[in-house]
């Protein structure tokens, strides 16, 4: 069982000098449960991308606390695995070694590991991919990379930052898919940030809908759709009466749904 998240009346406030503080997060609180995969959707400059660093251990709140399984985060560490817009692969790295690279910098790596990431590539649709380097690979490749990357740290919770934002339409539904699955094999803990109401309905069992700065959750919305979905599932009623649902929060306020 994956762990749970606690945010409990975050607020974070940026006073760079000189300049006047800016307020990202105000009391935003938040319970997400293990192995939950949720979307976090809100304007440009609402503080999702905040929230997201929050719940790494990379930005500590003005005020309030974040906790896994009950236990404060207040740094880095090791079961919190952040995956960012861009794959950041080593080019002088293969796709094995890349893979391997977080559990290399903590200890020597294993038959066993060397085996699972091997695994991994194979099920993300990498197999014989993996003496390649990174520049060798499509985008949409290098994001798959990435993902087993982040996969073979074996995290407790695992955060995504539009991850598949730069790719295009056909490689990116196909990456959602490919995340989709692999975060129901792996039983994880997943935090989406997105700007594309349809991503998160397809991904997501539940939407937190925040809104314009300073970020405050408007909505906690559990998606009415089966846990494992396909590309079918955008031509349902269901998806479309969800999709415009979580869209009436956007058209007065102008969000970015580009997708």
């Amino acid at each position: 069982m994956s762990a749970g998240l606690t945010v409990d009346g975050v607020e974070m406030v940026f006073a760079p000098p000189g300049r006047p503080p800016t307020t990202a997060l105000s009391e935003l609180n938040l319970e997400i449960g293990g192995n939950e995969f949720i979307a976090v959707l809100g304007p440009s400059g609402c503080g999702k991308t905040t929230l997201l660093r929050v719940l790494a251990g990379l930005t500590t709140p003005s005020k309030g606390s974040v906790r896994l399984d009950g236990k404060p985060i207040t740094a880095p560490r090791p079961d919190l695995v952040m995956m960012f817009q861009s794959p950041t692969l080593l080019p002088w790295r293969k796709v094995l070694d890349n893979c391997l690279l977080p559990i290399e910098i903590r200890r020597r790596v294993s038959g066993a590991d060397t085996d699972r990431a091997v695994e991994l590539l194979e099920r993300a649709g990498l197999g014989g991919f993996e003496d390649r380097y990174p520049h060798e690979l499509s985008g949409g490749m290098q994001q798959r990379v990435a993902l087993c990357r982040a996969l073979l740290a074996d995290p407790a919770v695992l955060l995504l930052d539009e991850p598949f934002g730069a790719l295009d339409a056909m490689t990116r539904d196909q990456m959602n898919l490919d995340l989709h699955r692999m975060w129901h094999a792996n039983e994880l803990t997943t935090v989406l940030i997105t700007h594309s109401i349809t991503e998160a309905v397809l991904l997501a069992q539940r939407i937190v809908v925040l809104s314009p700065r300073p970020g405050r959750v408007l909505d906690d919305y559990r998606v009415p759709l089966p846990a494992n979905r396909d590309l079918d599932a955008l031509g349902s009623p269901r998806f479309a009466e969800a999709c415009a649902y979580i869209r009436r929060y956007f058209t007065k306020d102008g969000a970015d749904d580009r997708h």
